[in-house]
């Protein structure tokens, strides 16, 4: 770590495990959660302001912890579940990415119809700002929604949707590794030290969301609507507190009064960071963007007036980082990854009936079976593979 950061514990050792079917590839040994310490902290964020489901088990402990702490637990629970119940962290034989204990399955999975799924739903990474979130864009009169409806199913979708967020996130670590190792390189070179009134700057693990609401047409939006709410309650159980801000931009007259209908189905806090504007304020936004630390050449041309050409497209993102997480023959994380791997945390498989109990539904008949099985440990050895090179998006 850079002089001067804090050294967290390291991850509980694991000692139980769950066999699991359809993670692919070789020597599935576990199906586990591997939480990094921004993930944590957002989720803290993300639901401390929140109550517990009133007919949920964690209601009962409102009275003896109050209603906010049994909340965090409660979206926890809930977050820790889904993840061991879809195989996001299982551990592959063939990988030791992070932490010496396998690979972030679900960006390394090749899911079925992914091609399909990216060309009926685009978005890109059009650059960052000055403060280091990520820009993500999309056009929502380019999301074939019928299509989307009509040849996936929901679980489908959420996994879909799920690997694309969990490379943004990595994308946003990455980024925020590299300016926190930079400031630390310049501090070092003009022999101060790092901590000492000029710290680190702090992680930026939120990333800043455009959304182009030209052309759609009230028929449109409700078909979207349909396809949208539960992708958006999916995202707030899954990864909350990740989003800066969000711009809907060129937006037709209509939508202020459908937002007002959708902000209630949206969690409050990120309803909160929602900017709607207008074609004609779109077009003079360019210094609204300027105050946030967004030059044009961050934006997309049709934002402001942008001059991003070549946003990168989220479809190449996953697979860039699945090529990464499938290399065995070159372990573990790039150096800018490496720096939060170091602060993650791993959960062991809970037995089938104390995750109902505690989360109120029952886990996948694969996800219950229990077995013994090394757990290598933080401290596994593996080359390293440096990359240090900026994410140059633009």
């Amino acid at each position: 770590s850079p002089a001067g950061e804090t050294v967290s514990p390291p991850p509980a050792t694991a000692t139980t495990t769950s066999s699991a079917g359809g993670g692919g590839g070789d020597g599935v040994a576990s199906v586990a959660c591997v939480l990094s310490e921004d993930s944590l902290l957002r989720a803290v964020r993300g639901f401390k302001n929140n109550s517990p489901d009133p007919s949920g088990p964690w209601a009962a402990h409102s009275f003896e912890f109050g209603p906010h702490a049994a909340a965090v637990a409660e979206g926890l629970a809930r977050l820790v579940c889904w993840r061991q119940a879809a195989g996001v962290d299982l551990l592959l034989g063939k990988g030791t990415s992070l932490l010496g204990k396998g690979t972030n399955s679900l960006l390394a999975r090749a899911l079925p119809k992914s091609e399909r799924f990216h060309a009926l739903w685009p978005m890109h990474l059009c650059g960052c700002d000055a403060h280091g979130h990520l820009i993500e864009c999309e056009r929502l009169g380019d999301v074939q929604t019928q299509q989307v409806a009509s040849e996936f199913t929901q679980e489908e979708l959420l996994l879909h949707i799920s690997q694309r967020q969990e490379a943004v996130q990595r994308a946003q670590t990455c980024e925020s590794e590299r300016r926190r190792r930079a400031h630390a390189s310049a501090a070092a070179k003009r022999g101060s030290r790092v901590g000492a009134g000029g710290g680190l700057p702090g992680r930026v693990f939120k990333h800043l969301h455009i959304i182009d609401l030209a052309g759609l047409s009230l028929f449109q939006f409700m078909r979207l609507k349909s396809t949208l709410v539960p992708v958006f309650k999916h995202l707030a159980e899954q990864y909350p507190n990740t989003v800066y801000k969000i711009f809907c931009v060129n937006s037709p007259g209509l939508f202020s009064g459908v937002w007002a209908g959708l902000r209630g189905l949206i969690d409050p806090d990120t309803a909160a960071k929602v900017n709607i504007l207008s074609a004609a304020e779109t077009a003079a936004a360019a210094p609204l963007f300027a105050s946030l630390g967004v030059g044009l050449d961050q934006l997309p041309p049709w934002c402001a007036g942008g001059t991003c050409e070549r946003p990168l497209p989220l479809k190449e993102l996953v697979a860039r980082y699945a090529e990464q997480e499938l290399d065995a023959t070159e372990a573990s994380e790039p150096a800018d990854f490496a720096e939060a791997a170091a602060r993650s945390y791993y959960y062991p498989p809970l037995p089938g009936p104390l995750v109902a109990r505690l989360d109120g539904w029952e886990r996948p008949p694969s996800c219950q079976s229990q077995e013994k099985a090394r757990d290598p440990g933080p401290n596994s050895k593996g080359a390293a593979r440096r990359q240090d090179e900026p994410i140059n998006i633009c």
